[in-house]
């Protein structure tokens, strides 16, 4: 087995293991890592939103003086359902 990293015909790139048969298809090999596509990007805005609000970054000019929350917050929605789909996968 070896591992084989490959773009498919929508641009994502991928990674699986394959055997020597199958070097040519990659996408018949079995998967490696996450399918981001499997966020729950629903969650994901709802605790952006919820955690915007909390923290008053409103308009342009929040953002402006108070942009280090900004980072924060985007990492903190993303990170944690990142987190989730490791640990189910």
């Amino acid at each position: 087995m070896e591992t084989i990293t490959w773009t498919d015909k929508d641009g994502w790139e991928r990674r699986a293991n394959v055997t020597l048969a199958l070097r040519s298809t990659p996408e018949r090999g079995v998967p490696v890592g996450v399918d981001v596509r499997l966020l729950d990007w629903d969650t994901i805005q709802r605790d952006l939103n919820n955690a915007l609000q909390r923290e008053e970054l409103l308009t342009w000019d929040d953002v402006q003086r108070q942009g280090d929350k900004l980072r924060g917050i985007i990492l903190g929605a993303v990170r944690q359902r990142l987190i989730i789909l490791y640990r189910e996968g």
